[in-house]
């Protein structure tokens, strides 16, 4: 109990205690209420984010075939243009025209 003579900082010292544990009773009381709800939600998270890891292995899967298929594909490309004998020279032909353009810098 608060006796008439206590100094008012020791009464403000006092509310405030008594203030802090009635909040942290109420949040108790609420978390207690609520977990249920709190709980659901955390389960659908946890859903979401399980759907969201199986999409992303899925993309990476993609990403990867598609990947080596652009390989191949460019693999078919490069040995096209290596046999083509035209086009051997006009590389050559294009080489010898950067080097000059080089040189006169």
């Amino acid at each position: 109990m608060l006796s008439y003579f206590t100094k008012p900082h020791s009464i403000h010292g006092s509310l405030r205690k008594l203030n802090d544990s009635f909040y942290n009773y109420s949040f108790r009381i609420l978390r207690i209420c609520f977990s249920p709800i709190l709980r659901q939600r955390r389960l659908r998270a946890i859903d979401t984010l399980t759907l969201v890891n199986e999409e992303l292995v899925t993309e990476e899967e993609n990403v990867a075939r598609l990947q080596e298929c652009d390989h191949v594909i460019l693999k078919e490309k490069c040995s096209y243009y290596l046999v083509n004998s035209e086009f051997q020279e006009t590389l050559v032909a294009a080489i010898v025209v950067a080097s000059g353009f080089v040189t006169e810098l």
